[in-house]
């Protein structure tokens, strides 16, 4: 009984002392932004120069699916990533897990994250992280089909290609997830300065949730 009551009186002590180790306190909320939007939208591009200029990480959802690939010992092309990616929809939600699992593993207060198909998988970061914001690429077809044909990339090298591919991601959901986004930007032509301008506003809308 002297025991049990001893354990009880010392919780409340270990709980403080515990708080009060060196940096504990001073842990800061993991912030996490997410750009979503069509393919050759720039979400990429957007995502590696905002994170360049703020000091942080980025992670791509796309990279869940060729990391599964190259786990397996197979090739990466249209046809595996396709397989792979239609797998993960029979699992929905798991993309979203595994990308909340490397997040919590990054070190950085703020996290950078491109691309999401479904909304099951942004949920799932949302739910680990309730303050993630959502900022989504948007750039008409004409464009995005002009810088995926530049690229020279096997597999993209025709419209039509292109249109199949966009008619898959909106089957997915990728348009849901661009409705959900908290801030949507428009670059207009390919010149960096107008990304620029347009980060800027994202960089605003982080300094606001401050």
């Amino acid at each position: 009984m002297e025991i049990s009551l001893l354990i009880r009186r010392s919780i409340p002590l270990l709980l403080l002392l515990a708080l009060a180790r060196p940096g504990f306190a001073q842990q800061a909320p993991k912030k996490v932004l997410v750009f979503v939007g069509m393919p050759g939208a720039g979400k990429s591009t957007a995502a590696q120069r905002l994170a360049s200029k703020l000091g942080a990480p980025t992670l791509s959802s796309g990279d869940v699916i060729r990391n599964t690939i190259s786990e397996r010992g197979l090739e990466y092309n249209k046809e595996n990533d396709r397989a792979v990616a239609e797998e993960f929809a029979k699992k929905p939600g798991e993309i979203g897990r595994r990308m909340a699992d490397q997040i919590a593993k990054a070190s950085s207060e703020l996290v950078i994250v491109e691309g999401f198909r479904t909304k099951v998988d942004l949920a799932e970061v949302q739910k680990a992280y309730p303050n993630t914001l959502v900022v989504a690429v948007e750039v008409g077809p004409k464009r995005r089909y002009a810088r995926m044909l530049g690229r020279g990339r096997s597999g993209e090298d025709t419209v039509e290609y292109l249109k199949n591919r966009d008619r898959n991601e909106i089957r997915r959901g990728v348009r849901e997830v661009m409705r959900a986004a908290t801030l949507r930007i428009r670059p207009r032509g390919d010149n960096m300065d107008s990304l620029d301008r347009s980060l800027t506003g994202v960089e605003n809308l982080l300094n606001e949730k401050k």
